[in-house]
């Protein structure tokens, strides 16, 4: 993860325009593509083969199914139409009080005092309130006002490809597929070698998809954990200091809002963040 993170990064900060004009697209459909692959392959191949479809179980994993395909691209779509710019502040709120200056600090790209946490973005071209990272998938900053989105965002990402990798899983067990060992790297050989072997016109397919759920899986899982570490202190990707942790509860709230974590069951719901990004409370060390 922080080698691609790295090499996006090198790509991005050698030609900002030529990396938004293709990253951005090329990510969006590759999710698109995946989330609808995975949700055929499980749905019209794994489920009827394993359980049959009239039974209710089948049914039962048809809307598990779909409500996770509809917050993965929800939430998504809800980060990228959320303004976490600090443009979007009143100009009442852009002028720190007196006891607060010393935590502002200037953008020469803006040129602006901006609030603690905000740091600007060369794609964005603008400061982003309390700014995690710029997202390729859903193509805008990832700041105070759509963190929340963006974690329900990776966390139905991971349990989407879990619940595929748990379905390709037995379905592999039941016909002794897993028993081939490594079966992806191999059957690519010899693939590749032109052999005739009817162990390749069986088990390709299913071992190339059993390998690519697998690794999508563990991506996703590493997104999670992080997304789940930065909560957890109320922190960002780029900045992991410990003075902004408010304790569990209270991060939460910063974060999700009101709502709480009743904000995974959709990104339609309603919960007000508890204040606007410009004032941020430090924690009390105790001496």
């Amino acid at each position: 993860m922080c080698v691609l993170s790295d090499l996006l990064q090198y790509y991005a900060k050698t030609d900002p325009k030529k990396f938004i004009r293709y990253a951005h697209p090329i990510s969006i459909v590759f999710l698109f593509a995946a989330t609808v692959f995975f949700f055929t392959w499980e749905v019209f191949f794994l489920l009827p083969d394993l359980i049959g479809t009239e039974g209710w179980f089948y049914k039962a994993n048809w809307i598990v199914d779909l409500v996770i395909a509809y917050n993965v691209w929800a939430n998504m779509l809800a980060c990228y139409r959320t303004d976490c710019s600090v443009a979007r502040l009143p100009k009442d709120r852009l002028v720190p009080g007196p006891d607060e200056k010393h935590l502002w600090h200037h953008c020469e790209d803006c040129k602006q005092l901006v609030p603690p946490r905000s740091w600007h973005c060369k794609f964005c071209r603008c400061c982003i309130l309390k700014r995690d990272h710029h997202c390729i998938f859903t193509a805008n900053c990832i700041g105070h006002n759509n963190h929340r989105y963006f974690f329900w965002f990776t966390f139905y990402v991971t349990l989407g490809t879990a619940v595929a990798l748990v379905t390709n899983f037995a379905y592999m067990v039941k016909y002794n597929i897993l028993l081939h060992g490594p079966a992806f790297i191999f059957n690519i050989f010899i693939w590749i070698s032109g052999s005739n072997s009817p162990m390749v016109k069986y088990n390709l397919k299913e071992n190339v998809v059993f390998s690519f759920n697998l690794f999508s899986v563990a991506l996703a899982g590493i997104m999670l954990v992080n997304q789940t570490c930065i909560i957890y202190r109320n922190a960002s990707f780029y900045k992991r200091e410990g003075r902004y942790d408010l304790g569990l509860r209270k991060n939460i709230n910063i974060i999700m809002g009101k709502a709480g974590l009743w904000t995974f069951l959709s990104p339609s719901i309603k919960s007000p963040l508890p204040h606007d990004g410009a004032q941020w409370q430090l924690r009390k060390i105790i001496k």
